[in-house]
C-alpha cells in the first residue's frame, strides 16, 4: 500500500485492503478490520489521498501491534 500511495494508485491500494480483511475478521481485529475497510472506502469514492496515506499509517501501527501479540502468543505454545 506504501508504494501505490506514492503513485497515487488508489484502486490498487484498495483491492488490497479489500483482501486483507478476511484474515483480519478472522483473528478478530477489529480496529485493522475498521481501519481496512475505511481505505478502502476512501479510495473507491476518490477520497484525499492525504487521508489515505494517514490511514495506511494507522494500519501500519496497529499491524505491529497485533503481530507482536501473535509472536507472543505463538512463543508460549510447548
Amino acid at each position: 500500500m506504501v508504494e501505490n500511495i506514492k503513485t497515487r494508485e488508489k484502486e490498487k491500494i484498495a483491492d488490497l485492503a479489500h483482501k486483507l480483511l478476511p484474515p483480519c475478521r478472522h483473528l478478530g481485529a477489529a480496529d485493522l478490520t475498521a481501519i481496512l475497510t475505511e481505505i478502502e472506502k476512501t479510495c473507491r469514492e476518490g477520497g484525499d489521498t492525504g487521508q489515505v496515506e494517514r490511514l495506511i499509517g494507522e494500519f501500519q501501527g496497529s499491524f505491529l501491534e497485533i503481530r507482536r501479540e501473535i509472536e507472543t502468543n505463538i512463543s508460549k505454545i510447548p
